[in-house]
């Protein structure tokens, strides 16, 4: 309808409430993500290869990675394009995704 003002829509602060109100915390989040960063080194280290320096000493995948688990690291560099890596003998190994070991 013409003529009728729309309201602005209220900021982020007023619908979701402050940082403060939310709980979020810089260092929180800065110790969160140290701690997952250090999971994430400590699984791509449990490779025999990797300790003993035949294999990159970090994953040069990492910044693509979306989970990793048991003997198995998943990642998606561009959506819809997923691959894994597997433990086997020691050493990480370029699979498909969904691959299981």
């Amino acid at each position: 309808m013409a003529g009728i003002p729309s309201a602005p829509a209220p900021r982020f602060s007023q619908q979701f409430g402050s940082a403060e109100e939310r709980g979020l915390d810089v260092t929180g989040a800065r110790t969160l993500r140290a701690r997952i960063e250090a999971q994430q080194l400590r699984h791509w280290q449990q490779a025999h290869a990797v300790r003993e320096g035949l294999q990159e000493p970090l994953d040069p995948d990492a910044e693509y990675l979306v989970r990793c688990r048991d003997s198995v690291r998943e990642y998606e560099p561009n959506p819809g394009r997923r691959f894994a890596k597997l433990l086997v003998d020691g050493r990480w190994e370029i699979a498909q995704a969904g691959t299981t070991v």
